[in-house]
């Protein structure tokens, strides 16, 4: 279910904010890049995290997804969705699971994820889609939710 969430969710925010998007070339990140990208942002996931005294509870599982979703289907995030406190927590525990995946898938020596978007695509939609597709796939299923 995840998986499917998570390509769902990228096709809904590259269609709301990228419709002169080509399709005939497709780019791809790597499993380098997705753990860059995550390492480098995880001081600001954590704080807001931090300050919500890391609460967490069974049904911001089903809040961060719906957070996630308002997101792509917005077509941006601006910084002024607030996050819940559970919410906070839940996307911080996602975070920390993607990027030690992410290293990790590296290490191995595989190259990529599934995840093929259009070769046009602005840098910081290209981060927000990443950002989606792990936090609402791979990254959900580090409890089993």
């Amino acid at each position: 279910m995840s998986e499917q969430l998570a390509r769902t969710l990228v096709a809904v925010l590259i269609d709301n904010a990228f419709p002169a998007r080509d399709l005939s070339t497709p780019s791809f990140v790597s499993f380098f890049e997705v753990a860059e990208m995550f390492f480098n942002s995880a001081a600001m996931v954590k704080q807001a995290a931090e300050e919500t005294g890391h609460a967490w509870w069974p049904e911001a599982v089903q809040e961060a997804d719906d957070w996630l979703t308002e997101i792509a289907e917005d077509g941006a995030f601006t910084g002024e969705r607030a996050m819940k406190a559970g919410v906070a927590e839940e996307i911080w525990r996602r975070w920390q699971h993607v990027t030690s995946a992410a290293i990790l898938e590296n290490e191995m020596g595989k190259v990529r994820p599934a995840l093929t978007l259009p070769a046009n695509i602005p840098g910081d939609l290209k981060a927000m889609a990443v950002m989606i597709y792990f936090l609402a796939g791979e990254g959900r299923d580090y409890s089993g939710a």
